[in-house]
């Protein structure tokens, strides 16, 4: 279990697998670790052996003599200021006669994810302290790792929209939409298209208002912000 203790992170990152580490470099992963201290703060953990009979394909390598370690967080989570506990599971595996850690996840994505998180607790004031300047520099950071990041461009959006360049936070969300796919659920696209309504109301442009607010609910009917959004724009133009 020692694999999992070390107290300096640059020897965490040496422990890592050689998949993980083509994810992340050393100075990516010393500030991935460095941003998840400011959005929590780690109260303590639990290891346990979950299984040694294990074996899996990563980009056509293959893996034996594997042992699935499930590790029980407790944090203090910034964003909800609540004490919190999740799970992940990691893989101790033999490599060249080393032990090694495996993360079968994206870890390039999850930094990402965690830059977009953390300028989101700076855009809502969620435990650190409303810092729209922060909140801008690491969403554009977040982007710049991973460029389909829909929550990115989401908190983005709202950054400068709460800094009233209206058009900045337009050109944003269509950043977002630009990046749909096949599989991104129609409410997350809903979600977009209501916060364009919310703008395009700001700016006067009161066709575009109605035309986004009735593209959310035709992505999500159950989009009730996208509902009472629409229901007021008409009622103030005395559209029945």
């Amino acid at each position: 279990m020692e694999i999992f203790l070390k107290t300096d992170i640059s020897d965490n990152y040496n422990l890592l697998s050689t998949y993980n580490k083509k994810q992340l470099t050393k100075e990516e992963f010393l500030d991935w670790t460095n941003i998840n201290d400011i959005r929590y703060k780690t109260l303590g953990f639990e290891l346990e052996k979950v299984n040694t009979e294990v074996e899996f394909e990563i980009e056509y390598e293959n893996y034996s003599d594997i042992v699935e370690i499930d590790i029980i967080v407790s944090i203090f989570d910034h964003n909800s200021q609540n004490e919190k506990t999740y799970n992940t599971i990691k893989y101790v595996i033999n490599e060249n006669n080393e032990l090694r850690v495996l993360d079968k996840r994206n870890l390039r994505d999850i930094y990402s994810d965690s830059l977009s998180s953390l300028g989101a607790l700076y855009t809502y004031d969620e435990g650190l302290g409303f810092d729209l300047e922060k909140a801008q520099y690491y969403l554009n950071k977040s982007l710049l790792i991973n460029p389909d990041s829909l929550v990115a461009y989401y908190n983005l959006g709202n950054v400068y929209e709460l800094m009233n360049e209206y058009e900045m936070a337009i050109s944003i969300y269509y950043d977002g939409i630009s990046k749909f796919k096949e599989d991104t659920p129609n409410y997350e696209k809903s979600m977009f298209y209501n916060v364009l309504g919310i703008i395009y109301e700001k700016t006067k442009e009161y066709d575009n208002a109605m035309e986004s607010y009735n593209l959310a609910l035709q992505l999500d009917s159950k989009n009730i912000y996208a509902e009472e959004n629409l229901i007021l724009l008409k009622e103030m133009l005395e559209i029945e």
